[in-house]
C-alpha cells in the first residue's frame, strides 16, 4: 500500500521541502520497484518534474495517467501548464479546459486558463469569462481566478 511505503513518506516530505530532485529520485524508485501500482506516484512525478522545468518529460509523465480513473483534476491542470512551459498555448488552454470538465473548483485553474486564453486570443479570453458570469454570477473559483489574473 503506497501510504505505509517509506519511500512515498519521504517523497512527500521532500515535495513539502520543495526538494525536487530528492523527491524525484524517491518516486523513480517506486516506479522502478513496481510493486505499488498506484497513478499518485506518477502524479507526485510529474508535480516535481514540472516544478525543477522539465516540461516536456511531466507532460510524457502524466499523459500515462490523464484517463486514469483514480486520477484528480490536478493531473490535466499539470499537463496543461507543462504545455504552457513548452509555449503550446492552445493546447494548453485545452487540457485547463479538461481539468475544469474533471471538477476543478480551483481558482488556478481559472487564472491559468484566463492568462492562456488572453495571450492567445484577448476576445476568447473576454467571452470565457462572460460566459461563466452568465453561468455562475458574481461569486464562485472563477471570479477569484479571474482576479488573480487581473492581479497579474
Amino acid at each position: 500500500m503506497l501510504s505505509t511505503s517509506r519511500h512515498w513518506q519521504r517523497a512527500l516530505k521532500w515535495i513539502q521541502a520543495n526538494k525536487w530532485d530528492l523527491a524525484e529520485g524517491e518516486l523513480l524508485y517506486l516506479l522502478k520497484k513496481g510493486e505499488i501500482a498506484d497513478p499518485a506516484i506518477q502524479d507526485a512525478l510529474g508535480y516535481t518534474l514540472l516544478m525543477q522545468g522539465e516540461y516536456y518529460l511531466c507532460e510524457k509523465v502524466l499523459i500515462s495517467i490523464c484517463e486514469h480513473p483514480k486520477r484528480s483534476f490536478w493531473v490535466n491542470h499539470k499537463i496543461a501548464d507543462a504545455l504552457r512551459g513548452q509555449h503550446q498555448l492552445a493546447k494548453s488552454a485545452l487540457w485547463y479546459q479538461k481539468s475544469l470538465l474533471d471538477g476543478s473548483n480551483h481558482p488556478l485553474t481559472y487564472r491559468n486558463l484566463i492568462q492562456v486564453l488572453w495571450e492567445i486570443n484577448q476576445q476568447q479570453a473576454m467571452q470565457f469569462l462572460e460566459s461563466w458570469f452568465i453561468s455562475n454570477g458574481s461569486t464562485g473559483p472563477w471570479l477569484e481566478g479571474a482576479q488573480m489574473a487581473a492581479d497579474l
